[in-house]
Protein backbone atom coordinates (compact mmCIF):
# COMPACT_ATOMS: atom_id res chain seq x y z
CA UNK A 1 0.00 0.00 0.00
CA UNK A 2 0.85 3.48 -0.88
CA UNK A 3 0.90 6.14 2.10
CA UNK A 4 1.11 9.79 1.00
CA UNK A 5 2.16 12.31 3.49
CA UNK A 6 -0.49 14.87 3.16
CA UNK A 7 2.19 17.87 4.68
CA UNK A 8 4.45 17.22 2.26
CA UNK A 9 2.15 17.82 -0.79
CA UNK A 10 1.77 14.19 -1.84
CA UNK A 11 -1.80 14.10 -2.05
CA UNK A 12 -1.91 17.32 -4.35
CA UNK A 13 0.33 15.75 -6.48
CA UNK A 14 -1.94 13.00 -6.51
CA UNK A 15 -4.84 14.76 -7.51
CA UNK A 16 -3.16 16.50 -10.31
CA UNK A 17 -2.17 13.35 -11.65
CA UNK A 18 -5.40 11.82 -11.01
CA UNK A 19 -7.09 15.10 -12.86
CA UNK A 20 -4.48 15.39 -15.88
CA UNK A 21 -5.13 11.37 -16.88
CA UNK A 22 -9.10 11.60 -16.57
CA UNK A 23 -8.51 13.10 -19.65
CA UNK A 24 -8.59 10.69 -22.56
CA UNK A 25 -6.17 12.84 -24.84
CA UNK A 26 -3.61 12.87 -22.04
CA UNK A 27 -3.81 9.54 -21.92
CA UNK A 28 -3.43 8.69 -25.42
CA UNK A 29 -0.47 10.81 -25.28
CA UNK A 30 1.20 9.29 -22.43
CA UNK A 31 0.89 5.96 -24.23
CA UNK A 32 2.35 6.71 -27.18
CA UNK A 33 5.82 8.29 -25.60
CA UNK A 34 5.44 5.20 -23.08
CA UNK A 35 6.12 2.60 -25.54
CA UNK A 36 9.79 3.91 -26.52
CA UNK A 37 11.50 5.47 -23.54
CA UNK A 38 14.44 6.59 -25.33
CA UNK A 39 12.86 8.64 -28.41
CA UNK A 40 11.74 11.94 -28.73
CA UNK A 41 8.70 13.25 -31.12
CA UNK A 42 7.94 16.37 -32.57
CA UNK A 43 4.90 18.26 -31.02
CA UNK A 44 3.02 18.28 -34.48
CA UNK A 45 4.01 14.64 -35.00
CA UNK A 46 2.40 13.50 -31.64
CA UNK A 47 -0.52 15.66 -32.60
CA UNK A 48 -1.45 14.11 -35.75
CA UNK A 49 -0.81 10.29 -34.01
CA UNK A 50 -3.49 11.26 -31.32
CA UNK A 51 -5.76 12.85 -33.81
CA UNK A 52 -5.40 9.44 -35.56
CA UNK A 53 -6.28 7.27 -32.69
CA UNK A 54 -9.17 9.76 -32.13
CA UNK A 55 -10.98 9.41 -35.89
CA UNK A 56 -9.88 5.47 -36.02
CA UNK A 57 -7.83 6.24 -39.40
CA UNK A 58 -4.70 6.70 -40.49
CA UNK A 59 -2.34 9.10 -39.55
CA UNK A 60 -1.63 9.99 -43.75
CA UNK A 61 -5.14 10.06 -43.59
CA UNK A 62 -6.02 12.86 -40.68
CA UNK A 63 -7.16 16.42 -41.67
CA UNK A 64 -4.98 18.98 -41.30
CA UNK A 65 -7.82 21.22 -39.06
CA UNK A 66 -8.15 18.02 -36.91
CA UNK A 67 -4.22 17.90 -36.46
CA UNK A 68 -4.09 21.40 -35.66
CA UNK A 69 -6.77 21.39 -33.03
CA UNK A 70 -5.25 18.71 -31.33
CA UNK A 71 -1.24 20.39 -31.26
CA UNK A 72 -3.03 23.46 -30.11
CA UNK A 73 -4.71 21.49 -26.60
CA UNK A 74 -1.45 19.83 -26.37
CA UNK A 75 0.97 22.88 -26.75
CA UNK A 76 -1.76 24.91 -24.90
CA UNK A 77 -2.51 22.62 -22.05
CA UNK A 78 -1.84 18.65 -22.24
CA UNK A 79 1.53 18.82 -22.44
CA UNK A 80 2.51 21.42 -19.83
CA UNK A 81 0.08 19.56 -17.86
CA UNK A 82 1.94 16.27 -18.26
CA UNK A 83 5.37 17.74 -17.82
CA UNK A 84 4.22 19.25 -14.11
CA UNK A 85 3.31 15.35 -13.09
CA UNK A 86 6.36 14.24 -14.40
CA UNK A 87 4.57 11.33 -17.01
CA UNK A 88 5.81 13.12 -19.98
CA UNK A 89 9.03 15.60 -20.03
CA UNK A 90 8.01 18.71 -22.78
CA UNK A 91 10.35 21.21 -24.20
CA UNK A 92 7.92 24.58 -24.88
CA UNK A 93 11.15 25.84 -26.57
CA UNK A 94 11.87 23.18 -29.21
CA UNK A 95 8.59 21.45 -29.08
CA UNK A 96 10.05 17.93 -28.13
CA UNK A 97 8.05 15.23 -25.97
CA UNK A 98 9.43 11.94 -24.33
CA UNK A 99 8.44 9.87 -21.82
CA UNK A 100 9.33 11.48 -18.24
CA UNK A 101 10.35 10.10 -15.47
CA UNK A 102 7.36 9.82 -12.92
CA UNK A 103 7.04 8.21 -9.36
CA UNK A 104 6.55 4.45 -10.02
CA UNK A 105 3.03 4.53 -8.64
CA UNK A 106 2.12 7.05 -11.17
CA UNK A 107 3.78 5.19 -13.82
CA UNK A 108 1.87 2.05 -12.44
CA UNK A 109 -1.18 3.75 -12.38
CA UNK A 110 -0.35 4.51 -16.12
CA UNK A 111 -0.14 1.38 -16.91
CA UNK A 112 -3.38 -0.16 -15.25
CA UNK A 113 -5.18 2.92 -17.20
CA UNK A 114 -3.56 1.57 -20.66
CA UNK A 115 -4.53 -2.18 -19.54
CA UNK A 116 -8.19 -1.64 -19.13
CA UNK A 117 -8.43 1.22 -22.10
CA UNK A 118 -6.43 -0.40 -24.67
CA UNK A 119 -5.93 -3.99 -23.61
CA UNK A 120 -3.85 -5.64 -26.36
CA UNK A 121 -3.54 -3.26 -28.65
CA UNK A 122 -1.02 -2.84 -30.94
CA UNK A 123 0.74 0.98 -30.38
CA UNK A 124 2.36 1.98 -33.64
CA UNK A 125 6.41 1.10 -32.16
CA UNK A 126 5.44 -2.07 -30.60
CA UNK A 127 2.81 -3.43 -28.28
CA UNK A 128 1.21 -1.74 -25.19
CA UNK A 129 4.26 -3.04 -23.35
CA UNK A 130 6.71 -1.25 -25.44
CA UNK A 131 8.29 -3.99 -26.97
CA UNK A 132 8.87 -3.66 -30.44
CA UNK A 133 9.35 -7.33 -31.52
CA UNK A 134 6.99 -9.62 -32.84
Amino acid sequence: MIAFDTDTGDARKLDRVLSVLSLRRARFVCYYVKTDHNIELNELYLAREVAAWETGTDPSQVGTEKVFAVLSELQEDLLPDLDETGLVAYDRGNGSVRYGDPPEPFAQLLGVCQSVEHPGHRWPRGDADGDASD
